[in-house]
């Protein structure tokens, strides 16, 4: 199994603080560069991956196949500015409606503009942290794209899932996980599986009318869960692509058992598709314990799942999306990557029962 990671840029994007706006204040904010070093320790006690660092890449071509020009511009155009000391970066303070709305010229507007909510600052370094999250994991799509490797493992942050063709939020700025398609796309007929807990509205848009690209989600339901707007089972996708977009949406609290009846259905319909590489969005927040999910699945649920996930029997590539519970996200990864990989190691001092971080929001 191939890891691949980008340890020199762990602290790069290291945000603050977050605004709840339900409770009006502002609070810890859960992305932070530990949840990456509680997963590279966790995979450091194990023999069996072999790890390697992101290299320097020409992301241009990628961009562009995932991403609106003009807002990967409003990116570089802020982090100049930043990197010049003529702002702080920051949150959005302006959400215009866009049926109707002129784009903004200043980049203030623009932040509200392309950012969906006030949960995603971008601040110094945070470009410099997006591109080397988006090339680990167009590299880990290279590797698997090669034959070297039947799974490979992508440890991206920050995350992608939320990034759409032309919005950005949900602490994601670019879309990792089309990144890593439109590498693997040049080979055969892909299919995405994502299984954090939050919807991925981002990715569902860029490929919601790619005929070659099959999206299914499991994920917690929307009338009651972020993004909110998106991750109904009516989304099935338009044109071409329509019935190529599934979306499973679960209430709070449910059984292993429940969850894999949906996993299940899921991987059946990924079958029907008969596509050639499988792309996995995983986030840890579907863990008991985790501050910003209420699945509550316990560990040996997790590496279930990834044997379900096995018995599809394709080249597979995980991305590392949400999963905020630094206590356990690493044995998380962990357990599910054993789950896939067919491992049997049982990771050290390894608890059922892990102990729960407070919650932040």
């Amino acid at each position: 199994m191939g890891v691949i990671v980008h340890p020199r840029d762990i602290d790069l994007h290291a945000p603050v603080h977050e605004f709840s706006g339900m409770r009006s204040e502002m609070l810890p904010h859960p992305e932070r560069p530990d949840r990456l070093r509680a997963i590279l320790d966790a995979l450091d006690a194990f023999s069996w991956p072999r790890f390697r660092e992101t290299g320097e890449y020409n992301l241009e071509p990628y961009f562009l196949h995932v991403h609106d020009s003009e807002m990967i511009n409003y990116f570089r155009e802020l982090d100049l500015m930043i990197s010049r000391d003529l702002t702080e970066g920051g949150t959005p303070d302006t959400f215009p409606t866009r049926s109707g709305a002129t784009r903004p010229r200043v980049l203030r507007g623009l932040m509200g503009w392309y950012c969906f909510d006030a949960q995603t600052p971008f601040l110094k370094n945070t470009w410099n942290a997006a591109c080397s999250s988006f090339a680990t994991a167009i590299q880990a799509a290279e590797l698997l794209a090669s034959g070297k490797d039947s799974l490979v493992y992508a440890l991206c942050r920050p995350p992608g899932h939320h990034a759409g063709r032309e919005f950005y939020g949900g602490y994601c700025y670019l879309n990792n996980t089309a990144g890593a398609v439109t590498v693997l796309g040049h080979e055969g007929r892909c299919a995405i599986l994502d299984i954090d807990y939050h919807h991925g509205n981002g990715t569902q848009d860029i490929f919601y009318s790619n005929k070659d690209v099959f999206y299914a989600s499991i994920h917690a339901d929307p009338a009651h869960a972020f993004p909110f707007f998106s991750g109904y089972g009516t989304e099935r996708g338009e044109r071409k692509s329509k019935g190529r977009n599934l979306n499973i949406a679960l209430p709070t609290k449910i059984s292993e058992e429940t969850y894999l009846k949906a996993l299940d259905k899921a991987l059946a319909a990924i079958s029907r598709f008969k596509p050639k590489y499988l792309v996995v969005s995983y986030g840890t927040d579907i863990v008991e314990g985790d501050p910003v999910g209420d699945f509550g699945l316990s560990l040996s649920a997790i590496q279930v799942i990834g044997e379900h996930i096995k018995k599809m029997n394709l080249p597979t590539l995980v991305v590392q999306e949400g999963g905020y519970n630094t206590q356990t996200v690493g044995q998380a990864v962990v357990r599910f990557l054993q789950g896939l990989s067919g491992e049997e190691v049982k990771a050290p001092e390894e608890s059922e029962n892990p102990p729960q971080e407070p919650s932040e929001s």
